[in-house]
């Protein structure tokens, strides 16, 4: 029998199927403020139940160690088209592979995972922010990595590649202003609405448990660089986008989403202030990076 869970992460539904007697709140704890009693409309269907599909082959797109572990995701062709992905997870202790299987929109998704295994909660998480991720572009969102605050009523997202500074510049955000708080300390979700950028709380949040189901409209991006000194650089046009892109994703080479996504970034820094910031860590950087959203 199978054990039907459904989850509403910025406003958009999905489902879960698991294996019968399997605890999802025990499996994704940081999904417990997401669940909903039925889905909507319906953004994608995880199959964790029934396994994936046989003799499935294709070409490595892309393959990446990261701190949750390795992971290959793979092009499934039939004949000179692609016709989906599988997506193999690996621990860090080098455990047994999980799998996952979606189609070229990531709306229809099987999953074969080893649930005996200590990191196949780990895997299941991770495997339904890479499906959300990609999902969501085709609904005007973007998963973005980042660290996001909130202050007086805006949310402010700090961009950057891993090991740059965006969870002490959150922090230092919050030490520094009275009320403020931290909305998502990896990946937040953003989408366009009514002609506004919003920001959403989600259940991937890193190594900071920060799993709030919340919404705020966005005030500022900045890309944070390291640097010797505190200055905010405002950008606009092209630079915006290019300051926005990197921390986005669509998969490589599957031009719909790759739309999508572009149309999306596109929205938001017409509607948002956008700004690179070279930092130290400490108080005074969020303080110039404050005014530099105001100016």
């Amino acid at each position: 029998m199978k054990n039907v869970k459904y989850y509403r992460v910025a406003g958009l539904d999905f489902r879960l199927l698991l294996p019968g007697g399997m605890d999802a709140d025990e499996l994704l704890p940081s999904f417990r403020n997401f669940k909903t009693m039925d889905g909507g409309s319906l953004i994608f269907s995880f199959n964790a139940a029934e396994g994936i599909p046989e003799g499935l082959g294709g070409r490595k797109l892309d393959e990446s160690d990261t701190d949750l572990g390795h992971m290959v995701l793979i092009a499934l062709e039939s004949g000179a088209d692609v016709c989906g992905y599988m997506v193999e997870l690996q621990g860090l202790a080098r455990g047994p592979v999980h799998r996952m299987y979606a189609d070229c929109l990531f709306s229809d998704i099987r999953a074969e995972l080893d649930w005996d295994s200590p990191d196949a909660g780990m895997a299941l998480c991770s495997m339904l922010r890479i499906a959300f991720s990609q999902a969501v572009l085709l609904h005007g969102g973007i998963s973005i990595h980042s660290s996001a605050v909130a202050l007086d009523g805006r949310a402010y997202l700090f961009l950057g590649s891993s090991g740059t500074g965006k969870s002490t510049h959150s922090a230092m955000w919050i030490c520094s202003f009275d009320g403020c708080e931290l909305v998502n300390d990896d990946n937040p979700v953003l989408r366009v609405e009514d002609d506004i950028v919003f920001v959403y709380g989600s259940p991937w949040s890193g190594k900071t448990p920060c799993y709030r189901d919340v919404k705020y409209p966005v005030g500022g991006f900045a890309r944070l660089r390291q640097s010797a000194e505190n200055r905010f650089r405002t950008c606009a046009d092209v630079d915006a986008f290019v300051a926005l892109l990197p921390s986005c994703s669509a998969v490589k080479g599957n031009m719909r989403l790759q739309d999508c996504l572009y149309d999306t970034i596109s929205m938001i820094c017409e509607r948002v202030p956008v700004g690179v910031m070279d930092c130290l860590p400490d108080c005074d950087s969020a303080r110039i990076c404050m005014k530099g959203f105001k100016y």
